[in-house]
């Protein structure tokens, strides 16, 4: 018996679906502000510590690497931390995404295309913003309309960072 293949019968292979462009255009928006901030905090130097203890290309403190820990359960030394520019690269993906579930969960996105002290507020400066003073500080900052603007210890205060990182 033979089998006759009619055009209903041919199955054409399926083609991966393309990105779509807002797709991209986040993922690259992401990459640029990862790069921006990393030259920012070290200058793209991974194995950097500086005098407080902060560390690695995004200078995170053991506090932020103590919370990364406990929501995934990885463990790991400050010496290994350092030399593990992936686990850094990884580290800074939570961080923001962790940052941003706070804006959300905290209807902080609320502010977003606001002014604050003379600064449109964006979402890559909030995240920068909660990235130099903390989930908290960022929240506080935008509730006082930055008037809670403290500065990092080379001066470097809340709305320096919601401007740079616009």
């Amino acid at each position: 018996e033979e089998t006759v293949f009619t055009e209903e019968t041919v199955v054409e292979p399926e083609k991966p679906e393309k990105p779509k462009p807002s797709k991209i255009i986040k993922q690259k928006a992401l990459e640029k502000f990862q790069d921006e901030l990393k030259k920012s905090e070290s200058s793209g130097n991974y194995s950097v510590v500086n005098t407080e203890g902060y560390m690695g290309a995004y200078q995170f403190g053991k506090a932020r690497l103590d919370d990364y820990k406990k929501e995934t359960g990885e463990e790991f030394d400050n010496k290994t931390f350092i030399k593990n520019k992936k686990l850094q690269d990884e580290v800074f993906e939570w961080h923001t995404n962790n940052i941003q579930n706070y804006i959300t969960k905290n209807k902080l996105d609320k502010y977003i295309g606001q002014e604050i002290n003379g600064v449109p507020v964006t979402l890559n400066g909030l995240i920068a913003v909660a990235h130099l003073g903390g989930n908290y500080g960022m929240k506080k900052f935008l509730q006082s309309n930055g008037e809670y603007n403290p500065s990092d210890s080379v001066g470097t205060s809340l709305t320096d960072y919601l401007k740079k990182f616009k």
